[in-house]
């Protein structure tokens, strides 16, 4: 886990960013009040193991075939099945173990950046797992590796996260109406073109829905003595 700082991020993308989705809000500052605690890392294959082994979670699908590393990302994963991992997690470790908020999952992804992606405005294959095949403003391209890598395989973000953009698809609390009909995902997958890895793209899934490119990443709240050390 790493510890977030409260502060300001810029949230939403510019009218004229490439890619931009109509339901992105224009970019504006959001000041996330209380400091948090977000993995470093998203779930792995390993860690969700654990909770199918304590009959906490569903044992789905996942892409050991294709990649044997234990550090891959748990997929097949619905916010059904995140809530149920986080539930078990929070017995387990005896501390409240959520989803991020999508202010917080974009105030970790950018850190403090406002360009189009953590890095800049331009993104190339060593950057992160998506459709190497694909274009954003004409970048380079490589072939299709069609499977989430470890969760470890690409350079962390300014805040220390890994993969933050790319590899699986992140649940997030987010939802688009009152009754949470839909539930909002980010950050793109390693199925996704370039522009689905923005900071501020955003997707909505049905909550039962299982996707073989979505996984999660573990948010919980700041101890007060946490909050000390981490102001």
């Amino acid at each position: 886990m790493r510890a977030i700082p409260a502060g300001t991020t810029p949230f939403g993308s510019p009218a004229s960013e490439p890619g931009r989705g109509s339901d992105e809000p224009v970019q504006a500052d959001v000041r996330i009040e209380r400091p948090f605690a977000i993995g470093v890392y998203e779930v792995t294959i390993a860690e969700w193991n654990g909770c199918v082994r304590d009959n906490a979670c569903a044992k789905l699908g996942n892409w050991a075939k294709e990649n044997p590393n234990p550090l891959i990302p748990a997929t097949d994963i619905s916010y059904e099945d995140a809530q149920a991992f986080l539930a078990w997690l929070t017995v387990k470790s005896g501390r409240t173990y959520r989803l991020p908020t999508e202010a917080e999952w974009e105030y970790a992804s950018r850190g403090g950046a406002p360009t189009a992606f953590p890095w800049g405005d331009d993104i190339a294959p060593s950057q992160a797992n998506y459709d190497h095949t694909a274009r954003y403003r004409g970048s380079d391209t490589a072939p299709y590796r069609g499977y989430p890598e470890s969760v470890n395989a690409y350079p962390a973000n300014a805040l220390g996260l890994n993969q933050m953009q790319g590899n699986v698809w992140e649940w997030t609390s987010g939802c688009t109406d009152q009754s949470c009909r839909m539930r909002v995902i980010r950050g793109g997958s390693f199925e996704s073109a370039p522009d689905a890895l923005r900071s501020a793209n955003r997707f909505t899934v049905p909550p039962t829905k299982r996707r073989q490119d979505a996984g999660l990443r573990v948010v919980r709240d700041l101890d007060p003595d946490e909050i000390f050390a981490a102001s």
